[in-house]
């Protein structure tokens, strides 16, 4: 057996534990399983063992989103009701850890004060995600890079956005996705990917300029 089958065997229960999440009256648990290792098979194929992380942290965002995109597929998305409490839950103790700390706490401290594991936790922040905003996390504080209207939809092409997002070399595409699909917070994407939280901040300010004169009509303006 190649270490490729040797590592997607070993992982398999990592599929099964996010299916049991997913799973409802619309669609049927081995439909999940099927795309949950199509995500698992993307994960591996992605993943640099050189990096300072599990995984298992690495291949949850991307498990997760396959599935997510199936069930939107067929019109829905659904959380047990066990998911949307932990979620909860830990939503309550980021936002302790953050009034306590004046930042976001990282993975790691937030699963110690959740008292779970870190898959756990990146499972329960995606339950609760919030929605799309391009504000950017700069050394605990909250600055707007571009000035994007409001009505993002109104101004960027869906199709378009994708394509440019195709385009971007794989670890600028690796730190869109944790940043702005999978809602994590620079410093965890730092944790995830092996990076410093600068390296995130910079990539991500890159990127962020580099989409918008794509997709907008206007040069973008930075601030001074």
């Amino acid at each position: 057996m190649a270490p490729m089958d040797d590592a997607f065997t070993k992982h398999l229960p990592l599929v099964h534990s996010l299916v049991k999440r997913y799973r409802g009256e619309y669609a049927e648990s081995e439909d999940l399983f099927q795309v949950g290792c199509i995500g698992l098979l993307k994960a591996l194929k992605g993943f640099d063992p050189g990096r300072n992380t599990s995984f298992a942290t690495y291949a949850v965002p991307f498990i997760a989103g396959e599935i997510k995109m199936y069930l939107r597929g067929q019109g829905t998305v659904k959380y047990s009701r066990a998911v949307k409490q932990q979620a909860g839950r830990v939503k309550k103790v980021q936002e302790e850890l953050e009034q306590r700390l004046g930042r976001q706490p990282t993975l790691k401290e937030l699963a110690a004060a959740c008292q779970l594991e870190r898959e756990e936790v990146l499972m329960a922040l995606d339950a609760s995600r919030l929605p799309l905003s391009l504000d950017v996390e700069s050394q605990g504080q909250r600055a707007k890079l571009l000035a994007v209207p409001a009505e993002t939809e109104e101004v960027i092409d869906r199709l378009a956005l994708q394509e440019a997002l195709n385009n971007l070399p794989e670890r600028e595409r690796q730190v869109m996705f944790y940043r702005y699909f999978r809602q994590q917070t620079q410093q965890q994407v730092a944790e995830i990917l092996g990076l410093s939280q600068m390296q995130i901040s910079r990539i991500e300010r890159k990127v962020l300029h580099k989409l918008y004169r794509e997709l907008s009509e206007e040069p973008v303006r930075t601030r001074s």
